[in-house]
């Protein structure tokens, strides 16, 4: 009988935790609409258009008899090529890269310059390498057949051969500018290299050989990836944000000493607000799976195994949460000190970019992150199904150990 009662009681404490935070706007916003807003900008921004801009100045003219300077038409077939990649979007702008640069000071600056003679040191160095490939067949022949050649003609490719020797390949210049801290600017730099060199093949007269297919095996979208991460990481500030707010309120209005006067122990109200916090958990992870699914058209769901490791990090968030609103009585202050924690601890952890894109050092650090074994676990276990196991033994240990430490840090008797 007294367990039904412990129950009737974890469970009405429950719903009154849950209509309290239907009547917060506030809370319903940071809860459902402010992941939802994220998950739609984030979303739009990872899928991307596939192309990134890049301006060109082609300074590489041709003497018309009327007097008015043209682009080459080698320099224009190089543009029309290189903007018919699915990568890169031609901009062709006018005037000198100094002017260019100077002009747009403000903004993120990528900029090619095809300088003067770009056609004619292009057409000679091709024209030698063209006669290189031609030598070298000729120098195989030599070497196998040369009784059979005549002198006079060994004599005449010998000429050919030290002439060519002795004739140097211009250089075909680009210039590419870019800032330092453009993250973009290797990825065109590196499209760059690759269509230059298949353009170089085209212009000698070869083509390459190889053949490659890309499968995605999964079939998954960049929204797919990232869904875990946005779904573990509003979870966490629900409980970290929510919950330091929530008993930081409680103990300045002194609602703690009026709920130890009743039947209620202290036990029961830490597990009707890990019940609450786990509830809207599976509400939130709902939410962000119908707006993706119909946004994005994302096609992960939660396995049995995911759902274990969204119960453990709801408790475990909910534990540190506890924690910190026990700490400070005013609630501005332990708002602040949970956003302290809760937002670096986001941004550290690999929940909306993979850890291999940060430094050694912050790769160190996202280690101590309760969270990145959860973003990362839940990653696994929705997208690869690979076994997550050793991330929910994590979660499962730190769970109970900051549950632990914040029920004791919850003062039932001040």
């Amino acid at each position: 009988m007294k367990a039904v009662m412990k129950a009737v009681r974890i469970i009405n404490i429950s719903l009154a935790l849950f209509k309290g935070w239907m009547r917060s706007r506030s809370g319903v916003f940071f809860s459902f609409m402010f992941p939802v807003m994220l998950l739609l900008i984030f979303g739009v921004i990872f899928q991307g258009g596939g192309e990134y801009d890049l301006y060109i100045i082609n300074m590489d003219k041709k003497n018309e008899k009327n007097g008015i300077n043209e682009p080459t038409n080698l320099s224009k077939a190089f543009i029309d090529a290189l903007n018919s990649t699915s990568a890169i979007n031609v901009i062709v702008v006018n005037g000198t890269p100094q002017d260019f640069i100077q002009e747009n000071s403000f903004g993120r600056i990528r900029l090619l310059v095809i300088p003067p003679g770009f056609e004619e040191n292009f057409t000679k160095a091709i024209a030698i390498e063209r006669m290189k490939s031609m030598f070298s067949t000729v120098e195989y022949i030599i070497g196998n057949y040369s009784a059979r050649i005549p002198e006079d003609a060994l004599k005449e490719m010998e000429k050919g051969r030290v002439w060519l020797e002795r004739t140097e390949r211009p250089e075909v210049r680009l210039v590419y500018y870019a800032e330092k801290d453009d993250a973009v600017a290797p990825i065109i730099a590196g499209v760059l290299h690759a269509f230059t060199a298949s353009f170089t093949l085209k212009g000698v007269g070869a083509e390459n050989i190889f053949q490659m297919e890309m499968v995605n095996y999964r079939g998954l979208k960049p929204a797919d990836y990232y869904m875990p991460g946005y779904i573990s990481a509003f979870i966490m500030t629900n409980g970290v944000i929510g919950l330091t707010s929530t008993v930081s309120d409680m103990r300045r209005r002194g609602i703690f000493k009026r709920l130890a006067t009743t039947p209620l122990e202290k036990s029961e109200w830490v597990a009707a607000n890990v019940i609450h916090q786990s509830l809207l958990a599976i509400m939130l992870t709902f939410v962000m799976l119908i707006v993706a699914r119909l946004a994005f058209s994302v096609e992960a769901f939660p396995n049995p195994f995911s759902w274990l490791l969204i119960f453990e990090g709801a408790v475990l968030f909910s534990g540190i949460g506890m924690i910190l609103g026990s700490l400070f009585r005013d609630v501005e202050a332990a708002t602040a000190i949970a956003n302290a924690i809760a937002f670096p601890m986001m941004f550290l952890s690999g929940t909306f970019w993979s850890l291999e894109m940060m430094p050694e050092y912050l790769q160190t650090i996202a280690k101590l992150i309760p969270l990145t074994y959860f973003s990362e676990g839940l990653r696994t276990a929705m997208i690869t199904g690979g076994d997550a196991s050793f991330n929910a033994i994590i979660l499962g240990v730190l769970a109970v150990v900051f549950l632990a430490l914040g029920s004791y840090a919850v003062k039932w008797y001040e």
